[in-house]
């Protein structure tokens, strides 16, 4: 005798055979590892936990370079170089860019600044 599923059930005559949940084996269940809403579930939390982290990374950098500013007084410092549309400003061992950023808008379309640092990770965040 075959159940609903196509799969082969034995009873005796009178016998009740109870059968818990109602898919196969074989099917993916929507909660299962394997299965799409699972894994669009799991891809949307990653991705707010990114965002999240990425948030308050910049803020944390936000405070930082207001501070540094206060010190350092990058205005008057780069007010002092005179610097013109197409000038060429080497940035050496510029960290994450603190300098480098504020120098690219001096220098306008035709210039440049080249930035150095001996950490690779450095210049992959800038």
């Amino acid at each position: 005798m075959a159940d609903a599923h196509g799969e082969q059930a034995y009873k005796r005559p009178g016998e009740i055979v109870l059968r818990y949940g109602s898919r196969r084996s074989d099917t993916p269940g929507l909660w299962s590892p394997g299965s799409p809403l699972f894994v669009l579930v799991v891809t949307m939390v990653a991705s707010l936990f990114l965002i999240y982290q990425l948030t308050q990374t910049l803020y944390q950098l936000n405070l930082a370079e207001g501070e540094r500013d206060r010190w350092q007084r990058p205005d008057d410092v780069i007010e002092s170089l005179k610097l013109k549309d197409g000038n060429v400003v080497a940035d050496v061992g510029c960290g994450v860019g603190y300098f480098s950023l504020k120098l690219a808008p001096k220098v306008a379309e035709h210039g440049s600044v080249p930035a150095e640092d001996i950490l690779s990770e450095s210049l992959t965040f800038l």
